[in-house]
C-alpha cells in the first residue's frame, strides 16, 4: 500500500510498527484481515531510482494494470512524498461468503 509521507498513518507506523489491514468486497460481506510488522519504503531511506520502480510495482500489484502516464505519476509520488507500506504477515483471517 502506498500513503502519504506526512499521513497519520506513516507518523504511527514510523513509532510501531505492528499494524493491521483489511480489506472488504462492495459489500461489506466478505473481508480478509492481515495482521503483521510493516516496513517502510521512502524516499529518505531508499535509493531514489528502486523507489520510484517499487512505486510502479505497487501501483501495478494493486490496480493489475499500467499507470496512462508514469511520468505524471512519479512527479505524483515525489510531491505527496509516498511511502510504500509492505506488511509481512503473521495472522490472517477473515470472512469468506
Amino acid at each position: 500500500m502506498i500513503v502519504w509521507g506526512s499521513s497519520a498513518k506513516a507518523r504511527n507506523l514510523r513509532r510501531d510498527s505492528r499494524c493491521t489491514v483489511m480489506s472488504v468486497t462492495d459489500n461489506w460481506r466478505t473481508c480478509a484481515v492481515v495482521e503483521g510488522q510493516a516496513t517502510l519504503m521512502d524516499y529518505g531511506n531508499t535509493d531514489k531510482e528502486k523507489m520510484r520502480v517499487e512505486l510502479r510495482e505497487v501501483f501495478r500489484a494493486c490496480g493489475d494494470k499500467d499507470h496512462p502516464d508514469w511520468e505524471e505519476y512519479d512527479q505524483a509520488m515525489l510531491k505527496q512524498d509516498a511511502v510504500i507500506v509492505l506488511v509481512k504477515p503473521e495472522r490472517v483471517y477473515g470472512k469468506l461468503s
